[in-house]
């Protein structure tokens, strides 16, 4: 359940803290003052999209923060899944900022997450029903998605093996629709396949080739120049007839050597010398090493340019490396084995799309069957809820059609249909014309859904939208017979919904210095009569008007004494 709700900066709002508790939770105002922009801030941290124009006037960001009291087992879960901690209290304290530039910050227990995290948790804990709801309602490709959440888990599983298989199946029907070649247009084809392996095959390519053959490349293109200063530096070292470099070091270390003895940094530079004499005559092996295997046999400059000029036109047309070229070529030789053996493969092909459509029949068929016996169910239930709600002679069906194709819910085509009055035949929900009709069907089907989902939270915006009088008694007695069981928080300007409130808040504005800020306080005691009394007579309370909300007040007790009683 929600315990707390803090807002900064968010629209109308400055700074706004809410404690909630179990039951139904009222919040009610004037016109205006807010109360929908308290909702839209629980839409908001569920991950809904906000413009920067939502932060208040003067603010650089806004600021939503809820804490949650949720079950062990949904805690271990979301701790498996994503690592997130919780207290002995069983708290989750989740938190969006959002500022200036577009950018959200997710937080759970202070621990940074991403938005879909936020969204998992706010879907396990809250439903929030609210105007743009009964579009959703209206939809009758939303309706399988109701349905199917009804049946629960067990149907979950098998759309989700369903599911499988209906990928694979569009994979095969894709790869026949793709590859339907003519005789011709294969065998035009198959040239050009052989062609092109032939081509990479008859080059040999090693990997790593082009690497050496660049290096040898660079070597021989600059063969000329690197033999003369070699030849140059060889000479300097021990063939120059008048001092060479060999001739010059032995003789600075005979010098040396003969008075090493009589210091000790002589002695060290004595040590020095003769490293340099070691370090000529290393330098000496290796260019004359080197040297020699210049002169000795190799690919002429010609053939390595030719090499690299063939497989740079390998390159040009197969891949950038010798590693794609040859990944090329393994898939050209599979192509070619499959349009070689193209009528085998597509036999084969047709084949398992049989096979699998059987499947996928077999399937759709025992998931149809759990949704027809479910709908026959939620039909019924809903129906009883109608009824609580005063419609007396409601009923309500959910057709279930089968389709020519199936697709990955399946072959079943879902509607709900909808009878209020006696003696008329059932609709689908969008001819329901009347906004106060469509709020308490919508009201039945969370009723009968919240015991199916187990959220704990169910919060209801303007869901006495067009109703007055007895049914909105109805409404508001069914509002707290659900808060038995689940928390319920609902925004209303109807006093008979507001007496059955357990905890109510007034939502309330003030202008100063031209700023409009929203905010709210919890009413206790005589403030309670106070704002029913408001709901019941508008602006001018009277005597009259405070008795009658007292008695409002005292039916609401009794009914919900009368609820807890029936536990």
């Amino acid at each position: 359940m929600l315990t707390y709700l803090h807002v900064e900066n968010f629209a109308l709002i400055k700074s706004l803290e809410i404690d909630f508790d179990h039951g139904l939770t009222v919040l009610s105002g004037e016109t205006g003052a807010g109360k929908s922009i308290v909702i839209g801030s629980m839409n908001a941290i569920s991950g809904g999209k906000l413009d920067k124009s939502i932060i208040r006037k003067g603010s650089d960001y806004a600021l939503i923060e809820m804490i949650f009291v949720l079950q062990e087992e949904a805690l271990i879960r979301l701790k498996e899944k994503y690592g997130i901690d919780y207290n002995h209290e069983q708290e989750l304290i989740v938190s969006r900022r959002f500022n200036m530039t577009g950018r959200s910050v997710y937080k759970v227990n202070h621990q940074t997450v991403t938005a879909t995290v936020v969204s998992e948790i706010a879907d396990m804990t809250l439903d929030i029903h609210s105007q743009h709801e009964h579009q959703s309602l209206l939809n009758p490709n939303n309706h399988i998605d109701l349905l199917d959440r009804y049946v629960g888990q067990s149907l979950k599983s098998l759309k989700d093996d369903l599911y499988m298989d209906y990928i694979t199946y569009k994979k095969l029907v894709k790869t026949i629709e793709e590859d339907h070649l003519t005789v011709d247009d294969r065998k035009r084809e198959i040239d050009f396949l052989r062609f092109e392996i032939n081509e990479i095959q008859s080059a040999n390519l090693i990997v790593g080739e082009d690497e050496t053959l660049s290096k040898e490349y660079k070597l021989l293109s600059n063969r000329n120049k690197i033999l003369q200063k070699l030849l140059s530096v060889e000479q300097r070292l021990t063939q120059n007839p008048e001092m060479n470099l060999w001739e010059w070091i032995g003789q600075m270390l005979r010098e040396f050597e003969s008075i090493r003895h009589l210091d000790d940094e002589i002695e060290d530079m004595a040590i020095m010398m003769a490293q340099i004499e070691d370090m000529v005559r290393d330098l000496n092996k290796h260019v004359e090493s080197y040297l020699e295997e210049l002169g000795s046999d190799h690919q002429s400059l010609n053939e390595v340019e030719e090499r690299i000029h063939i497989i740079n036109t390998l390159k040009t047309k197969y891949g950038q490396t010798i590693e794609l070229i040859l990944d090329a070529l393994e898939e050209k030789e599979k192509r070619l084995e499959h349009l070689e053996n193209y009528e085998t493969e597509l036999e084969k092909t047709k084949a398992a799309i049989l096979a699998l459509t059987a499947k996928l029949e077999k399937k759709c068929a025992t998931i149809s069957n759990l949704r027809q016996k479910a709908a026959k169910e939620i039909g019924t239930n809903i129906e009883s809820v109608l009824v609580d709600l005063n419609f007396s002679d409601a009923k309500m069906e959910i057709d279930i059609e089968r389709m020519d194709q199936f697709s990955q819910n399946g072959y079943d085509k879902v509607t709900f249909l909808i009878s209020t009055n006696k003696n008329e035949s059932v609709q689908p929900l969008v001819k329901i014309a009347s906004g106060g009709e469509l709020s308490r069907v919508m009201l039945a089907i969370k009723s009968v859904f919240a015991e199916m989902d187990q959220i704990g939270t169910l919060v209801f915006d303007e869901i006495d939208s067009g109703i007055s009088g007895r049914t909105a008694q109805k409404v508001g007695e069914k509002m707290s017979a659900l808060a038995v069981h689940r928390q319920i928080i609902c925004i209303t300007h109807l006093p008979q919904i507001s007496a059955m409130a357990d905890q109510h808040y007034l939502i309330e504005k003030s202008e100063s210095q031209n700023r409009i800020e929203t905010y709210v306080r919890q009413l206790k005691g005589a403030e309670i009569f106070q704002e029913l009394a408001r709901l019941i007579g508008g602006a001018i309370i009277t005597e009259n008007t405070l008795e009658s909300a007292r008695e409002m007040k005292e039916q609401a007790t009794a009914i919900k004494e009368a609820h807890i009683s029936k536990l």
